[in-house]
């Protein structure tokens, strides 16, 4: 699966139209630079040693080097990254607690007005344009409130550890530049979060209102368990097993598809970094963040299994 993600990449990235080589001497240079620099690029070679060179570099870590700025892939990666995962992990942690909340709500009432409500509720913020939303928090908190911050990482810590602003700065114990760090991600945070919140909550909802019909649900009612205990130890632990899926799916996208919220917060994640790298045709940034995309797909999927033992203890038991 891996290698057919790597080889489309490789292919793809060739086939748009456009010529990085242009990218560093320009559309008006001579026949003879031109060649020149796709001879040190290795762009002149044919395309299946592109491709063996693409992969050997890719199983020994090497990513290669921009074409644009000449600096290691890697290194631009790893500045960025932390970025898109700060902003996922906690847009994601609003989604989920905002969704599964509503849709528990929701379910705990079904066919009332309450329910209905809900439902309207999470239509509604499940079909906001994140980038309306985040320009719409930018004018409330930040220009009209003057609560807020509204572009930037803030204030980062004076050493880097891990390379993600907020643990670092926790570590060294600066904990201004960790309360500024929050501050700032606060709303691209909540943009995020809010309309994916939606789908999560009309899930959570679908998912409890199938296990309320299950045998051990009406057999715990039976023995005159209170409603509050039957809605959060049986209803709502079972439902979060295959909404722990959609949740880690969701996250895995989110690390790509936060383009639009990370410009409109000027935040320099993953997803500018990929699309100016589509835009310039350079071909070392465009594979290299795919492979990125690739493992932490492959660690979310990870991660999904290790929840599922926890949640159910069966699953520890096969």
């Amino acid at each position: 699966m891996v290698g057919i993600l790597l080889t489309t990449a490789f292919m793809i990235v060739r086939i748009l139209p456009g010529d990085p080589v242009s990218l560093v001497v320009g559309p008006d240079a001579s026949q003879q630079i031109r060649q020149q620099v796709a001879q040190e690029l290795g762009l002149n070679k044919p395309l299946y040693i592109q491709y063996l060179n693409y992969i050997w570099g890719v199983l020994h870590g090497n990513l290669g080097r921009s074409i644009e700025s000449g600096q290691l892939v890697s290194f631009q990666i790893s500045q960025r990254l932390p970025v898109s995962l700060e902003l996922v992990f906690f847009g994601i942690i609003v989604a989920t607690v905002l969704g599964v909340l509503i849709g528990a709500f929701s379910a705990s009432r079904p066919k009332s007005k309450s329910d209905v409500s809900s439902r309207l509720f999470l239509i509604l913020i499940g079909a906001f344009f994140t980038p309306f939303l985040g320009l719409l928090f930018q004018f409330v908190f930040g220009v009209y409130l003057r609560v807020l911050p509204t572009t930037g990482l803030g204030t980062l810590p004076s050493h880097n550890v891990t390379g993600f602003p907020l643990i670092d700065s926790l570590l060294l114990g600066q904990f201004g530049a960790f309360g500024d760090e929050l501050k700032h991600i606060l709303l691209p945070a909540l943009t995020l979060g809010i309309p994916v919140s939606g789908v999560i909550g009309r899930l959570a909802r679908s998912y409890m209102l199938e296990t309320y019909s299950q045998d051990y649900v009406l057999s715990a009612r039976q023995r005159g368990i209170t409603e509050s205990v039957v809605l959060r130890d049986y209803s709502l632990r079972n439902a979060l097993l295959p909404l722990t899926t959609t949740i880690g799916l969701i996250a895995a996208g989110l690390v790509g598809g936060s383009v639009l919220i990370e410009q409109v917060f000027s935040l320099p994640g993953m997803g500018t970094y990929l699309t100016h790298a589509i835009l310039v045709r350079d071909y070392p940034e465009v594979q290299g963040a795919i492979v990125v995309y690739a493992l932490f797909v492959g660690f979310i999927g990870i991660a999904i299994d290790l929840t599922y033992g926890f949640l159910d203890p069966r699953v520890k038991m096969q």
